[in-house]
């Protein structure tokens, strides 16, 4: 995935949601690094459907995000 894919469109969602809607990132199939890339974009919530996936991703992004 382009490097800066992930923040420019993290940002361009956030610009057009309406107050009082979050987002809420689908982690499926996505590196660690990809979700970190997310958070530090903006994105406040992450959902993951495996829980061996999911640790691993917490183990890099943590409490930066709710997990879902």
């Amino acid at each position: 995935m382009k490097k800066n894919m992930i923040e420019e469109n993290v940002k361009k969602i956030l610009q057009e949601l309406p107050p009082g809607v979050d987002l809420m990132a689908a982690a499926k199939a996505r590196t660690p690094e990809e979700i970190m890339r997310a958070a530090q974009a903006g994105v406040e919530i992450v959902g993951e459907n495996y829980v061996q996936e999911a640790l691993a991703a917490f183990n890099v992004v943590g409490h930066r995000v709710k997990w879902h």
